[in-house]
């Protein structure tokens, strides 16, 4: 059906088209008008047989990969992989195929390790396709049994090939994989125009793996960078080396206990990671002061919350980082109006920061400073529900003892008094 409202719309914006190079004035602009139309409804048509026909999955690049969808009276498999140096072969896994029978193709690859593309000495109709950078279209499965091996004619057989077309996926002349159809359906023969459109998407998923593998180095940068900036944080003194790891680590424990999203956690892992960064601007010797801070150093102290906002402002965060200047800057808020930078009263204390407060202050008691010895683990959870609604955020404090009870010992802390907070709203 979606190729005959192709078929009709090109013969509409074809007729439109001769009409327009004829007519003049306002005909001339009607008629351009309904060939704009005719080509939206071939957009609308033809990018459903693209890109749901074929359904690309372009997220495991970890050396197996696979991409599959299905499209009219067959199957589709895109099979995708990387170089594994030094040996310099590509394996290709086929984890799944949209069109074949789940139970069959599951039963037959369960004790298979996958495609090996890249055998010299193969003559196999997907590993020549892969080498020589050409595309194949074969009718019978049967003329080309010769040149098969037996594991891969047995495979087609499973499936129920009965003709198939394959088409090399490059990038900058460089194979990166293969994407076969496979008629198991229909006895009608697979032409020359089926080669041209495959050819055609397989030139898009190249691209489209090149620019994820682009999006998935860039991640894994920004990732690395964040990583050294928490480093050089921590590292100036060593009596507080890791505290970044460790309040991220309970802050997204605390996230996870919540229920929160994927995305809203991993802005909090990143504020955390990142929480202290200001402290990059106060001097060494009131960082690492052996005794009590007087007044005026610790109105120092103060400023690196401010400090880590301004810096991390610079660093222009987006989409779902975009909030973390804010919440690494509002650490050290407190409920009742008490805290610093800017005195924030409960609501106006964005929840991020709160769940961040209730880590970093337990870390900060459990660990040994230059002026004290680590609290005990009991009594630094008293502190935190003594300061419920004075400090803490009662919801946080309860995500916390639930997520340290259930993961970081073996005899959980026990609240004196029930803590009853309804996990909603935390966003």
């Amino acid at each position: 059906s979606r190729v005959g409202m192709v078929l009709g719309s090109a013969i509409f914006l074809i007729f439109f088209l001769l009409h327009a190079l004829r007519a003049k004035g306002v005909e001339r602009f009607l008629a351009w008008s309904m060939i704009l139309v005719g080509a939206g409804f071939i957009a609308y048509f033809i990018l459903p047989i693209i890109f749901y026909s074929f359904q690309i999955d372009l997220i495991s690049f970890g050396g197996v990969s696979e991409s599959s969808g299905y499209g009219a009276g067959g199957t589709v498999r895109a099979l995708t992989g990387s170089q594994l140096e030094p040996l310099n072969v590509s394996f290709f896994d086929l984890l799944w195929g949209f069109g074949y029978d789940p139970e069959t193709i599951s039963k037959f690859m369960l004790d298979r390790d996958g495609f090996n593309l890249t055998k010299i000495d193969s003559t196999g109709v997907f590993v020549v396709s892969f080498r020589e950078q050409k595309p194949f279209l074969v009718n019978d499965i049967d003329e080309i049994k010769d040149v098969l091996t037996s594991r891969s004619f047995e495979f087609a057989k499973k499936v129920g090939v009965k003709s198939f077309i394959c088409c090399p996926i490059v990038y900058e002349d460089k194979s990166i994989g293969i994407l076969a159809v496979d008629n198991i359906k229909t006895k009608k023969p697979l032409l020359q125009s089926d080669i041209n459109i495959l050819m055609g998407i397989a030139n898009q998923i190249g691209i489209s793996i090149h620019n994820a593998k682009l999006i998935d180095a860039r991640f894994r940068q920004f990732q690395s960078i964040l990583q050294v900036l928490a480093a050089t944080t921590d590292a100036r003194d060593p009596i507080t080396a890791g505290h970044s790891e460790k309040v991220t680590e309970y802050a997204v424990g605390i996230c996870n206990e919540l229920g929160l999203s994927y995305n809203y956690t991993e802005m909090i892992r990143v504020a955390s990671l990142l929480h202290d960064y200001g402290k990059m601007g106060v001097d060494d010797v009131i960082l690492k002061k052996p005794g009590e801070l007087n007044e005026e150093e610790f109105e120092e102290i103060k400023t690196h919350a401010f400090k880590t906002r301004s810096i991390l402002e610079q660093i222009h965060f987006e989409g779902i980082y975009k909030e973390v200047p804010e919440i690494a800057g509002s650490h050290h808020e407190k409920l009742d109006g008490t805290g610093y930078p800017n005195g924030l009263l409960g609501e106006q204390i964005h929840f991020g920061a709160k769940i961040i407060a209730v880590a970093d202050v337990f870390e900060a008691l459990t660990a040994k400073r230059h002026y004290r010895d680590p609290m005990l683990i009991n009594e630094a959870f008293e502190h935190l529900v003594e300061r419920i609604g004075i400090h803490f955020d009662g919801q946080c404090v309860e995500a916390f003892i639930n997520y340290y009870n259930k993961n970081l010992t073996e005899i959980p802390y026990l609240p004196k008094g029930e803590l009853k907070f309804s996990f909603q709203d935390c966003q």
